[in-house]
């Protein structure tokens, strides 16, 4: 799946997120003052690699868990859960700053 359908999907699915909210707030249900909003159920959370400005991204196509970040900082990050957890992979290379990242579509293991 390329990143285009991953984003496509996710612009699919976030309108649905909001009207069931919606639809639960105006089923006739008493909501506690501290839920009024209906994002009061979404909670912050960082997506990308801890302490660096995420300058790219790129999904391995067919494999919705593995995601590649290039970060501002330096350095390329893998996630194998979807982007829960971040390793380094670019630690040992002189390179600076990420400006861009692809994968090959002949191999999904070249970067």
């Amino acid at each position: 799946m390329s990143t285009r359908q991953r984003l496509r999907a996710l612009s699919l699915a976030l309108p649905l997120l909001i009207t069931a909210t919606f639809s639960t707030l105006s089923s006739g249900q008493t909501v506690p003052p501290e839920q009024q909003s209906p994002y009061s159920a979404l909670h912050y959370r960082y997506i990308g690699p801890p302490g660096n400005r995420v300058t790219s991204v790129v999904g391995v196509p067919g494999d919705l868990n593995i995601y590649y970040a290039g970060a501002a900082s330096g350095g390329v990050w893998k996630s194998f859960d979807a982007g829960e957890h971040w390793y380094p992979i670019f630690d040992s290379q002189p390179a600076q700053s990420i400006g861009s990242i692809a994968i090959a579509p002949s191999n999904h293991n070249i970067l």
